[in-house]
C-alpha cells in the first residue's frame, strides 16, 4: 500500500501519544463509566470480581501493586501505554495514510476503548498486529497473537474462528452476511437457551457468562447509528465491486472481518444482552481505522472522501458522548 510522508506521521503519532497517555492516566476528561469498577479491584481487593479478570490484567494489577503501591493513575497510565502505543505502532506500520487512522481513532476508540474499556483497548491493538498474519495464513503466528489478546480480554477468542472464517469464504458471502444477521434477528430465535444449555456441565462458564453478559435490555438494531454503519458497509463494497484490482488481499480481509462485525451485532442481539451485541461490534470494527484509509487513496481527490470519513465519526464520537455517555 502507498504510504505518505511516513516520517511526518510518526513525529504527529509520537506527539498524540505524549498528549494522549496523561489523558488518560489522569482521567482529565473526568471518571469513566468502568472508573468504579477498577476501583475496587485495585483499592478494595474484590476478590470475586477478580476471579473472572484475564490473567494479563491480573499480573499488571499485581505488578502495579508492587511497584506503585496500588496507585490508581499508575494503572491507568499503564494501560495507556500499552494500549495507545500498540494501535500507533499498527498505524504506523500497516495503515497507508497514519494520520487519518489516528484522526479516526481520537473520535472513537480513544474515549471507547483507552479511556473507558481499558482491558479491550489493548485486546484490540494486538488484534490490529494480527491481521496481516491472517491475510498471508501464518497460522501460527496469528494464534500467538491471539491468544496474546485474550490474556487481556475473553473478547479475542472470537478472533479464533475468525481466522478460519475469512480464509474460507469469497467476499460474495460476506456481502450477504449481515443481512442473514439481520434475518436470524427477526426470526427471534431463542439463542440463550442454547448457549446455557452447552455451558450448563461448565459452572465456570456459566458464572462467567451470567455475571459478564449484562443486563437483559431489548436492542433495537434499527437505530440511527448502526443503518449509519450498514450503509458504509454497503457504500464500502460498491467501491471494492468497481475497483476490485485495486484492492489487496489484506484490504479485502479488513472489510470482511467490517461484514463480521456487523453480523455479530444483529446476531447476538436477539440475545437482548447490549454488552454481548455491541461489545463484539465495537471489537471487531476497530480494523475500520486501516480500511477506511485504503480505501480512501482510491479516490484520485483523496481529501474528499476523508473529510466525509471524518464528519461521519464526529458523528459517531457525539453518540458515544451524548447516548452511550462513556464519560458519564
Amino acid at each position: 500500500m502507498k504510504r505518505i510522508s511516513l516520517d511526518y506521521n510518526l513525529l504527529l503519532l509520537t506527539f498524540a501519544f505524549l498528549v494522549l497517555v496523561p489523558l488518560v492516566g489522569f482521567r482529565m476528561f473526568g471518571l469513566d463509566a468502568d472508573y468504579f469498577n477498577y476501583y475496587d479491584l485495585i483499592i478494595l481487593k474484590n476478590k470475586l470480581d477478580l476471579i473472572t479478570k484475564e490473567f494479563g490484567f491480573r499480573v499488571l494489577l499485581s505488578f502495579n501493586s508492587l511497584v506503585f503501591n496500588d496507585s490508581i493513575a499508575a494503572f491507568f497510565l499503564t494501560f495507556a501505554v500499552l494500549g495507545i502505543s500498540i494501535k500507533f505502532y499498527a498505524f504506523s506500520k500497516f495503515s497507508p495514510m497514519p494520520l487519518l487512522s489516528l484522526v479516526l481513532y481520537l473520535f472513537s476508540y480513544f474515549l471507547l476503548h483507552d479511556y473507558t474499556q481499558i482491558r479491550a483497548g489493548v485486546s484490540a491493538g494486538i488484534f490490529l498486529l494480527a491481521i496481516n498474519d491472517l491475510s498471508e495464513g501464518n497460522r501460527s503466528t496469528y494464534l500467538k497473537k491471539i491468544v496474546v489478546a485474550c490474556l487481556f480480554h475473553w473478547t479475542a477468542l472470537i478472533l479464533i474462528p475468525v481466522y478460519f472464517i475469512i480464509r474460507k469464504f469469497s467476499i460474495q458471502f460476506f456481502l450477504v452476511l449481515p443481512f442473514v444477521g439481520i434475518a436470524v434477528y427477526l426470526s427471534k430465535i431463542n439463542i440463550e437457551s442454547l448457549i446455557v444449555k452447552s455451558i450448563q456441565d461448565y459452572p465456570a462458564l456459566v458464572f462467567y457468562y451470567m455475571s459478564h453478559s449484562g443486563h437483559n435490555s431489548a436492542i433495537n438494531i434499527f437505530n440511527m447509528i448502526n443503518l449509519a454503519f450498514l450503509g458504509l458497509f454497503v457504500g464500502i463494497y460498491v467501491i471494492i465491486s468497481m475497483e476490485r484490482e485495486e484492492f489487496t488481499k489484506v484490504e479485502l480481509d479488513l472489510f470482511k472481518i467490517f461484514s463480521l462485525s456487523l453480523f455479530s451485532f444483529y446476531f447476538f442481539a436477539i440475545l437482548n444482552k447490549p454488552v454481548i451485541a455491541f461489545r463484539l461490534f465495537e471489537y471487531l470494527n476497530i480494523v475500520l481505522l486501516l480500511l477506511i484509509p485504503s480505501i480512501v487513496l482510491k479516490f484520485k481527490q483523496w481529501y474528499l472522501p476523508s473529510i466525509f470519513f471524518i464528519a461521519f465519526f464526529m458523528v459517531y464520537f457525539y453518540h458515544l458522548i451524548v447516548n452511550v455517555r462513556v464519560i458519564p
